[in-house]
């Protein structure tokens, strides 16, 4: 573990900017995500909203996909700038550390909350064939069918797999086939076809296939109900309150980053995300606007890093 933080102290370790010279370049977003996915949409709509924030300063959005994240969190520690942040979905910060122990970094220790940018929950989806109409139902379906239903996810350690772990470990235990995609279309069109049954995912891709009645949603895995689906029920009302399953985008800097420098950038953050258009056109992607600050979303990384961590240990999960 020593020898870990001691060859990153340099890369971790930023120059101090002086709050009356920063920004003096442009500003760039490292996101872990390709083009066109919900991270790289979040990533533009803050970096557009920021730029006549920051002085004027240009916010570019690079995308640097690839090993669950850790290629853009690495230059991203790399940069040692002041000037370059990383944008990224929780999963790479709270949940596929816990799988890959060798990632050269530390999230807790290496990364500097700025705040979050968006919250999308996610639905829980069967195919039409399957009999049920309420979690319970479901979860009965399965336990009559051991080791028959197949559910779909973005990769091993993925929100969509962690989360549909965690139905099965708080129904008691289900018995179910995991079957990692590269991408959610793909598997969005196997649970259209059949060849997977059940899949936990983000809203936006999904809406309209419920509202016309190709898939079934079930509820969403949050407290309350979304905008996007007024008719499926949340976590709460299905009787499976601590089912919360919610992708969130968030803000970070390197360890060492300045308080003025991550204060600046909190306060334009959330100046993006107190305009209503900004409201608006979350909303079109099923999501909403992160709330508070730094101080938030350091104690929700913190809390969220712990509780996958147990799921994945309960659940005996490994990495590919």
């Amino acid at each position: 573990m020593r020898r870990r933080h001691f060859l990153l102290a340099p890369l971790a370790a930023p120059s101090l900017a002086r709050a009356d010279t920063w920004p003096s370049q442009n500003i760039t977003f490292m996101v872990p995500n390709g083009a066109g996915g919900t991270t790289d949409i979040a990533a533009r709509l803050a970096a557009a909203g920021m730029m006549p924030l920051l002085s004027g300063r240009a916010v570019m959005v690079d995308n640097r996909p690839g090993a669950d994240g850790a290629i853009a969190i690495r230059a991203t520690l790399r940069a040692r700038d002041t000037h370059t942040f990383l944008c990224a979905y929780s999963g790479y910060v709270v949940g596929t550390p816990h799988l890959t122990p060798d990632l050269g970094y530390d999230v807790l220790a290496d990364l500097l909350p700025i705040g979050q940018v968006l919250d999308a929950p996610h639905a829980v989806l069967i195919h039409s064939s399957i009999p049920a109409t309420t979690l319970a139902e479901l979860a009965a379906h399965i336990r009559a069918n051991p080791g028959k239903l197949n559910y779909g996810s973005t990769g091993t350690g993925s929100v969509q797999h962690l989360g549909t772990e965690l139905f099965r470990q708080q129904a008691g235990g289900l018995d179910l086939v995991h079957v990692p995609y590269r991408a959610v279309g793909p598997a969005i069109q196997d649970l259209l076809a059949g060849r997977i049954e059940i899949f936990v995912t983000t809203i936006p891709p999904i809406a309209g296939l419920v509202r016309d009645g190709r898939l079934r949603a079930l509820a969403v895995t949050a407290p309350t109900r979304s905008d996007a689906l007024p008719g499926v029920p949340s976590a709460v009302e299905a009787g499976m309150p601590g089912l919360d399953v919610v992708t969130w985008v968030a803000l970070y800097a390197p360890a060492g980053t300045a308080a003025p420098v991550i204060g600046q950038m909190s306060a334009a953050l959330r100046g993006v995300l107190d305009d209503p258009v900004t409201v608006r056109r979350m909303a079109d992607q099923g999501a909403t606007p992160g709330i508070g600050g730094p101080a938030e979303l350091a104690e929700r990384t913190r809390r969220e890093y712990a509780m996958w961590g147990q799921v994945i240990r309960d659940g005996n999960i490994r990495a590919d």
